[in-house]
């Protein structure tokens, strides 16, 4: 036996929805600052997730409650990057159609490097 403790499912999946919870708290704060690659990494995340779960049939369980967030989740994100563009052209400054979307790699460093404030 190993020292690494086993999850069922359920746990497994509660798990990925808390994380794109995490995703969502970071994209809201990432959009304060007006920066629309951040965010559209995060819904793009969110939506994958949300076309993944909607192939189970989670009934009247927690995870269905969690499900349900993983929805509104994915609407804040929507509803953020549009209202970032709207900001943006008001502004004159480039879209994400204009401008290249940021990598992983620059995710990741900006992820550290605001873990780090």
């Amino acid at each position: 036996r190993t020292e690494i403790a086993e999850y069922d499912n359920e746990c497994y999946l509660m798990g990925l929805i808390a994380a794109l919870r995490e995703m969502e708290r970071y994209g809201v704060n990432r959009g304060q600052a007006l920066d629309l690659p951040s965010v559209e990494i995060c819904l793009r995340l969110g939506q994958s997730l949300e076309e993944v779960l909607m192939q189970f049939n989670f009934r009247n369980s927690a995870l269905r409650q969690r499900f349900d967030g993983v929805k509104y989740s994915v609407k804040r994100l929507e509803s953020l990057s549009y209202e970032i563009t709207m900001a943006r052209q008001r502004a004159g400054e480039p879209t994400s159609l204009e401008q290249p979307i940021a990598t992983e790699d620059a995710l990741e460093m900006e992820i550290l490097s605001d873990s780090k404030r």
